[in-house]
């Protein structure tokens, strides 16, 4: 089992927290960078790190892959290699002691109604790989409902929250629409955003301002091709980055 992260120079403290975390991640990991290192590990150095990475793992060099303090160019780069429609990127957090999926968490995606009913399935998939366990959904947009009329920018996206929820419900989903009540949605399974700008921004109030513990994001269209890869942050702590390896290493059957 071997598991690739990458760092880059140009991120500042990336090689401190990614060896950190490969000392604490207990798993046989493949740093990938374009520095100069001062340890005892397997590495791979390259002029673009995010991009050795993803052409090591999609050509089969590894069993999985994390992005670590790298752009997030290198995650387009996994899109474009596999074919992928959209990366459909779902954060694993631990709150109260269960893990959390938290989607979509990509700026760009999410953004039209259909692209966030596959991800729901994708996630609600993902969460019962990881728990063996039916999950319950609750889909998060701009306002309580009775906030309709405010702003019309307000009621497009409440419109298309009740939209993804109806539409899930009629799959066979235990599903939810919450409006803003956040609090109220991470008492649930999978929290669904109906844009990854929403969900970008929870996730770091939640991991990286008030100390969630995070494990990375995996790339759930990926992995419905059986390609493991948990996207970071680049700014995540060493022990993030190594909740992420270990993450990786499961779902690789490590």
């Amino acid at each position: 089992m071997r598991v690739g992260i990458a760092l880059s120079g140009d991120v500042p403290g990336a090689a401190e927290r990614v060896l950190e975390a490969v000392e604490r991640a207990d798993v046989d990991v493949v740093v990938y960078h374009n520095v100069e290192l001062d340890a005892d590990v397997e590495e791979v150095r390259a002029k673009d790190p995010g991009r050795a990475l993803v052409e090591d793992l999609v050509e089969g060099r590894l069993d999985a892959a994390v992005r670590g303090a790298v752009s997030g160019r290198c995650v387009r780069e996994l899109v474009d290699a596999l074919d992928l429609p959209f990366t459909g990127r779902s954060t694993v957090l631990e709150a109260e002691g269960r893990r959390v999926l938290l989607a979509p968490v990509g700026i760009d995606e999410g953004w039209e109604v259909e692209s966030l009913v596959k991800l729901g399935e994708l996630a609600a998939r993902f969460h019962r790989r990881l728990t063996r366990r039916e999950p319950s959904v609750a889909v998060v947009s701009s306002g309580r409902l009775e906030d309709f009329g405010r702003r019309s920018e307000i009621d497009r996206w409440l419109a298309d929250g009740e939209l993804v929820a109806r539409l899930l419900k009629e799959r066979g989903m235990e599903v939810e629409h919450v409006g803003i009540l956040v609090e109220e949605a991470l008492e649930r399974d999978v929290v669904l955003f109906v844009n990854g700008v929403l969900g970008n921004l929870t996730f770091r109030c939640l991991s990286l301002v008030a100390g969630f513990r995070s494990h990375g994001a995996p790339v759930l269209a990926a992995l419905e091709r059986g390609v493991v890869f948990v996207d970071t942050s680049r700014a995540q702590r060493a022990s993030g980055y190594a909740r992420a390896l270990r993450l990786a290493a499961e779902l690789a059957g490590g």
